[in-house]
């Protein structure tokens, strides 16, 4: 895994301390992933989970998902997460163009269906949402997502505790033994405690990446030792709910 990313083999001295089973994501991108009976094959997109997740028809007043297309071919998380304001993210996902198609589309979930109807008007006006000079074009998804009901979870984490351990290249090799995620951003933040360092971490989704790296982190024997790790405030909700 060092290698994949380039980083030194003895990067990480505390991800060898301790081991989770890897995501099924992860497995799939491994192809070492094997199907059970009870995955779905009516589920959206490419996932082959619980169908209950998405909703085929729902109501656009309940519908927290948005379909965006007219994404350049190599877009990146961070591009369209700098553009959104309207309220928090539980989920964004990019496919990525195949075959007769040039540009990218991308799945994105909000918490709650107000910031997703929002968000959808604002690609929609005169000024419309404009990413490398391509106006985002942005509807409904057809397989719609109810409001987030964990209001104390985000897709942000913060990770707090001596300097020796917060390290972003060691936590990122950490979180790739187990987890296939993708970042929105990180940066380092003033300590609440003096000689201490803070990180904010941004992920793609709650489920599944910040919420596992985040329990991850806490059951480590060395780091849920001398970290602090609780969710951070969405930076997209920072002028909405």
């Amino acid at each position: 895994m060092n290698a994949e990313l380039d980083l030194p083999p003895s990067i990480d001295p505390y991800a060898s301390q301790f081991s989770l089973p890897p995501s099924r994501k992860l497995q799939r991108r491994n192809r070492s992933f094997v199907p059970s009976s009870e995955d779905s094959q009516t589920s959206s997109g490419n996932y082959k989970g619980n169908p209950r997740a998405g909703i085929r028809e729902l109501s656009d007043h309940l519908n927290c998902a948005l379909w965006l297309t007219n994404l350049a071919a190599d877009i990146q998380a961070h591009e369209v997460f700098d553009e959104i304001h309207t309220g928090a993210v539980s989920a964004f996902e990019i496919t990525r163009p195949r075959g007769e198609y040039i540009m990218s589309a991308a799945k994105l979930i909000f918490k709650h269906p107000e910031a997703a109807a929002l968000f959808k008007d604002q690609c929609n006006n005169e000024h419309g949402i404009i990413i490398r000079g391509r106006r985002v074009n942005a509807r409904y998804n057809t397989f719609g997502y109810r409001r987030y009901k964990s209001e104390d979870k985000t897709r942000m984490i913060s990770i707090e505790g001596p300097s020796r351990y917060v390290v972003y290249d060691d936590l990122k090799v950490f979180f790739e033994t187990f987890c296939d995620h993708e970042l929105s951003g990180w940066e380092y933040v003033e300590a609440a405690v003096k000689g201490n360092r803070k990180m904010i971490m941004g992920f793609a989704r709650i489920n599944g990446q910040a919420t596992q790296c985040l329990e991850a982190l806490q059951m480590h024997p060395v780091y849920g030792e001398h970290l602090v790790v609780q969710y951070a405030p969405d930076p997209c909700a920072r002028d909405s709910p």
